[in-house]
């Protein structure tokens, strides 16, 4: 099922309300929350959550260095903006919220032991986990090639 525009803009309009009616239940533990995913959710939920507790150890997993948002892309492909207008970084989030960004992709979660594994392979240890990853994670790597061998078997 796919989120409308409307449907995303209501989910990211009411992430403020989340975060701040959250805000006694996370800071009364442990302050490591790992977030999966640089797009407009993951990025938006590490900086609120660095605004409401500045004291939590937000980290951002993200492998891509630049994310290039949609808003505005017509004017692009019509030529009336450049790309580099509807492309930005994640180095505000570090320098003005705190935010760590860390660039590789998660490749396992272990909520038992509450570990991210990195394709570098590293772990982030984490109280608290948030995953917002792009819309294409599902097609991509591993997953496709699963699918693929599926449907080829079944079409045999």
């Amino acid at each position: 099922m796919a989120l409308t525009r409307r449907q995303l803009l209501s989910l990211v309009g009411s992430l403020p309300l989340t975060v701040a009616g959250a805000h006694q239940a996370w800071t009364q533990t442990a302050g490591r929350v790992v977030v999966v995913g640089g797009g407009f959710g993951g990025a938006t939920c590490a900086k609120y959550l660095r605004r409401a507790d500045a004291t939590l150890d937000v980290t951002l997993v993200e492998p891509h260095r630049q994310f290039v948002t949609c808003p505005f892309s017509n004017v692009v492909l019509v030529g009336l903006r450049d790309l580099a207008s509807v492309t930005h970084g994640y180095e505000a989030l570090r320098q003005r919220h705190g935010v760590r960004v860390v660039h590789a992709a998660a490749t396992a979660l272990d909520p038992t032991a509450h570990r991210v594994t990195l394709d570098n392979g590293s772990t982030l240890a984490y109280d608290r986990l948030v995953l917002a990853p792009e819309k294409n994670v599902v097609r991509s790597g591993n997953c496709k090639r699963k699918m693929k061998k599926k449907m080829e078997k079944h079409n045999k």
